[in-house]
């Protein structure tokens, strides 16, 4: 990337460095390199494994910053032989054991690494040289690459994201496997006349939402009647040079069918409308709405150059479009990208203090946000907010060594093993691991249940003033079901619970709430303490009390004194 390039935000890869002088460069590194060599094998194994039993941690809302001690810190001329920037870093589980970390070389091939099975250094070191490598670089031949930006790797195949195309391919991970172009979107090597389709313009990353199976999101958490394309294949794609997130439908073997978008084609916006330079993305399964609202997915976009991660809910409008309503209209044909918060951003007026400085890559773990700053030179995690969806908290800054600068790609493993690109200083090109810190793996999300399981409840409001009013009923215990994960909607699917069983007609069934909802830790409200006595009307026969005449002014020409209740 040029200096101009970096400065505006940069072309797809740039990344915006700041360099410092030769010798504080040089210092850093050597500084580093010598607190490297300073730990002991036997520590880093035991830093870099698991524990054989781990403590059990409450949620977590915050925590101080962390330096990052990598497992693993390889350059890439030890990979490749050469001292070449890496575009992207994706890992893949590939068997019950076994798995391989992906590099796109910028202008080069894709070059699949075993990660070592075995051993001290299991999960977090690979096998060198490359196992393999995907095809080669060329904008002149359709059967290579030119210039990869992504890769999405899956347990059948991998898509790959290139100048102006997103490939699919089929590929079983075996030692003789080859790789089968299954389709394409886009045109190779050629700026498109109209985006209106499934063309693209230097589209930087792609990621996939695809279901448990065809009947669950999650292993426990079934697919809902009111969420029917959970159940398809949606295949995201920055389509960083249009402004905009592409979304497609790729559950049909070689086709994708253009679903929608977010972000109008080739504005730069930086409100809830639209995006500017859209880069990295990831995408959870189930939403965390997903109990409340028709949303069964969320997607993280960082959008670079307004310095903030934008949530997005894939879901349904339940508001009709706008104009006469068409006959025959459902909110169930058509899955939309809506806006669902952000964090950082220009102008954010109403949390001012949330900052992202140049983001680039992002991935997930459990319910953690990882977000890679080059500008920061930091990775920042954040989490959606238990109750408020539309807020993203922050967690904790994870700081990378002295003389390291972050590159801005990054992947975990379901492990907790983070696997990214980082720049040497003054000019060496890296892949790094390092092992998140237990809290972070073994750590529960906070659940919507807690804003109110731990206050006590008032029997009386419940059993009176709840029960004469059926609106206000559905909605409270509604909620209080949701938050729980509870299904009282749905009749027909496993599990259903009957909203009105709390209605006993004369009260309110107290102990089925603490049952179900409050899993026994329900407790009730103590009763006002009984009422006392004015002072004013407990005085004796001259009007005045013991404590009234303790505070009768005394001093010259002081003739009497008010009582204190006054």
């Amino acid at each position: 990337a040029t200096a101009a390039a970096v400065l505006q935000g940069g072309p797809p890869g740039g990344v915006g460095w700041w360099w410092p002088g030769p010798s504080l460069a040089a210092a850093q590194s050597a500084e580093a390199a010598e607190e490297q060599a300073e730990e002991d094998p036997r520590d880093l194994a035991a830093r870099c494994q698991p524990a054989r039993q781990p403590q059990v941690y409450e949620p977590i809302n915050q925590m101080p910053p962390k330096h990052i001690r990598n497992c693993a810190s390889i350059p890439v001329r030890d990979l490749l032989d050469l001292n070449v920037e890496v575009a992207d870093i994706a890992t893949q589980m590939t068997g019950e054991t076994s798995e391989v970390v992906l590099l796109a070389q910028r202008r080069g091939p894709v070059h699949q690494l075993d990660v070592v099975t075995e051993g001290d250094s299991a999960h977090w070191d690979v096998i060198r040289p490359p196992f393999r490598h995907f095809r080669g670089h060329s904008c002149l031949n359709l059967d290579r690459f030119c210039d990869v930006s992504s890769i999405t790797p899956l347990a059948s195949g991998f898509y790959v994201v290139d100048r102006h195309r997103v490939m699919e391919f089929n590929f079983t991970w075996e030692p003789e496997a080859t790789e089968n172009l299954v389709s394409q979107a886009g045109q190779f090597n050629n700026a498109a006349a109209d985006y209106e389709s499934t063309d693209f313009l230097f589209p930087t990353a792609a990621a996939l939402h695809r279901p448990y199976n065809q009947t669950h999101l999650a292993d426990d958490y079934p697919i809902k009647p009111d969420t029917p394309h959970a159940a398809s294949t949606l295949l995201f794609v920055t389509d960083t040079g249009n402004h905009r997130l592409v979304m497609l439908n790729v559950t049909e073997d070689r086709e994708f069918v253009r679903l929608g978008q977010f972000g109008v084609t080739g504005q730069q916006r930086s409100d809830e409308t639209g995006l500017d330079w859209p880069h990295g993305l990831a995408v959870r399964s189930p939403a965390a709405e997903g109990h409340f609202l028709p949303v069964f997915a969320n997607v993280f976009v960082v959008d670079r150059r307004n310095h903030r991660v934008v949530k997005l809910n894939v879901g349904y409008s339940l508001e009709p479009p706008p104009g006469p309503v068409p006959f025959g209209w459902s909110p169930w044909d058509e899955v939309t990208l809506t806006y669902g918060g952000q964090y950082g951003g220009h102008g954010n007026h109403l949390r001012h203090n949330e900052t992202l400085h140049d983001p680039v890559g992002i991935a997930l773990f459990r319910h953690y946000i990882l977000v890679v700053e080059s500008g920061g030179n930091a990775i920042t995690l954040l989490k959606v907010h238990h109750s408020r969806f539309d807020e993203l908290v922050f967690v904790t800054h994870l700081l990378p060594a002295r003389g390291t600068q972050l590159a801005g790609h990054i992947s975990v493993t379901p492990l907790g093993y983070v696997w990214y690109t980082y720049l040497s200083l003054p000019m060496e090109f890296g892949v790094g691991s390092f092992f998140l810190d237990e809290p972070l793996r073994e750590s529960p999300p906070e659940e919507a249940v807690s804003d109110f399981v731990g206050e006590c409840v008032n029997d009386t409001w419940y059993n009176v003033e709840l029960l004469s009013n059926r609106t206000e009923y559905t909605l409270h215990v509604g909620y209080m079901l949701n938050a729980s994960g509870i299904n009282w909607r749905y009749p027909e699917m496993p599990g259903f619970f009957d909203i009105q069983r709390f209605n006993l007609t004369w009260q309110f069934d107290l102990d089925l709430l603490n049952q179900s909802v409050y899993t026994g830790r329900l407790s009730l409200c103590s009763p006002p303490p009984a009422s006392t006595t004015p002072a004013m009307l407990s005085g004796g026969a001259a009007g005045w009390t013991a404590d009234s005449r303790a505070a009768q002014v005394v001093g010259a020409g002081a003739a009497c004194a008010r009582p204190s209740a006054w």
